[in-house]
């Protein structure tokens, strides 16, 4: 083999991963791939930029229709570290800002007991908090 065919199946790996991703209306892995192309294969960049730019319109789309559905079709998940101590205060402000503007929130945290076995922050009963991992709900 030529080293040229040797190089092929790996010059179209991207392209190839943006068009599987394309087909399925995966546009922010189409954008992954076609990026990722674009920065490993410098001769091929007009190619990938066509496409590239294709899925960023599409994803864009995509935002815009969610966007103009209203907050309450996207979930927002706040992260916590952990649920005792100042952590769990932060991310539970966090969280009351995002229900504040109409989204559905979850907080999401782990309780280490051997750091405290009180969970800070929200108080159990609290209004709209809904937490999951490691602390009941």
């Amino acid at each position: 083999m030529t080293p040229g065919r040797a190089e092929t199946p790996n010059r179209s790996r991207w392209m190839r991963a943006g068009r599987e991703c394309t087909q399925a209306g995966d546009w922010a892995g189409a954008i992954r791939a076609y990026a990722q192309g674009l920065m490993e294969q410098p001769l091929l960049g007009m190619h990938y930029a066509a496409n590239l730019e294709r899925a960023r319109t599409n994803y864009r789309k995509e935002r815009q229709t969610i966007n103009q559905q209203g907050p309450e079709h996207t979930t927002v998940v706040v992260a916590a570290a952990e649920l005792s101590h100042n952590a769990a205060g932060r991310a539970y402000t966090l969280a009351q800002l995002y229900r504040h503007l109409d989204h559905p929130v979850t907080l999401l945290g782990r309780h280490f007991p051997q750091w405290g076995r009180e969970r800070s922050g929200a108080p159990a009963g609290a209004a709209g908090a809904r937490l999951r991992g490691g602390v009941p709900t």
